[in-house]
């Protein structure tokens, strides 16, 4: 498994306190325009492609310019561009549907990726989160049909599962969240199996294209409007086994390693040595640090702080 050492983290992620906001929805006219928008431009970028590919062909096969085709001709190239783009799209939608079929079959509903990538990095700046992963909801999961405490349950046992523990904190953001009955079921699973998180709600939309635009247009092929909601919330959920936000590190020998592991999303830290003064930053607490905790920190020369920046020893 993976590894992230506490050093490698300059930001720690965890709210200093949480918002609340009414759960305003995006309304079914919005969604409607940016879906028809959407299949709209993407008939036509496949139309234009095609046509362009058959226009190359053409002129390639008969050594001709392009200003030397005749109305027949451009008429014949747009039938068959015409025809290309629906057979196309239509394979889409066939793809689409085994997919939404073999998910549901083998229960496929997440995906785990770095919050550090060079894409993330690139192109949703405001995503960006080093030493962090994301878990996402795949585009072709139907979840909306279904109980909470069913996915969460899913939600859950994904985390758990041992291909995708990271040992670093995991973001579950989604607009999803801002309801009630979703938030307030994942909370209680994952108190349920002492899971350390911080949730923060209200939070505007962190990339509203995608969400609008290609998960409205995708989830609409189901035969109806999707129901989403003009804010998201975000669950952080840290690598721990107990409540005890300082239990997943301070154990005895554990706090001398500071090896960065050699894995994309640790970027130009992979594979080097981290020097400098151990910190293990936690959410505040309301309880005083047990003894032992303290004794084993003292003991391995780590320095135990909370998100506001008090130094617990």
């Amino acid at each position: 498994m993976d590894t992230c050492n506490s050093e490698a983290l300059p930001e720690a992620g965890f709210p200093k306190k949480s918002k609340t906001k009414k759960e305003e929805r995006i309304s079914k006219k919005e969604l409607l325009l940016k879906i028809i928008i959407f299949w709209m431009s993407a008939f036509v970028c496949f139309f234009i492609i095609y046509l362009i590919f058959t226009l190359a062909f053409i002129c390639f096969s008969s050594e001709l310019p392009p200003w030397y085709l005749d109305l027949d001709d451009i008429l014949s190239m747009s039938r068959y561009s015409l025809m290309a783009t629906v057979f196309s799209l239509l394979l889409f939608f066939i793809a689409f549907y085994i997919s939404v079929l073999m998910a549901v079959r083998n229960d496929d509903l997440y995906v785990l990726r770095p919050a550090d990538d060079r894409f993330t990095k690139l192109f949703v700046k405001n995503a960006y989160r080093v030493g962090h992963y994301y878990v996402g909801i795949k585009l072709y999961a139907r979840i909306e049909n279904e109980m909470p405490n069913k996915r969460i349950s899913k939600l859950i046992k994904f985390l758990k599962d041992e291909k995708n523990q990271k040992k670093c904190p995991v973001i579950i953001r989604s607009h999803i969240f801002t309801a009630a009955r979703w938030r307030d079921e994942l909370t209680e699973q994952l108190k349920s199996e002492g899971m350390a998180y911080s949730i923060e709600t209200g939070l505007p939309l962190q990339n509203s294209f995608k969400l609008t635009f290609v998960t409205a247009a995708i989830a609409a092929l189901s035969g109806k409007i999707p129901s989403m909601y003009a804010h998201e919330a975000e669950i952080v959920v840290f690598p721990l086994n107990k409540t005890d936000p300082a239990q997943h590190i301070l154990k005895k020998n554990d706090a001398d390693l500071c090896n960065v592991a050699n894995v994309p999303s640790c970027g130009d830290l992979g594979g080097s040595l981290l020097k400098g003064i151990n910190i293990l930053e936690i959410p505040p607490q309301t309880k005083p640090i047990s003894q032992s905790i303290i004794d084993i920190a003292k003991e391995s020369g780590v320095v135990i702080r909370d998100t506001n920046g008090k130094v617990c020893i």
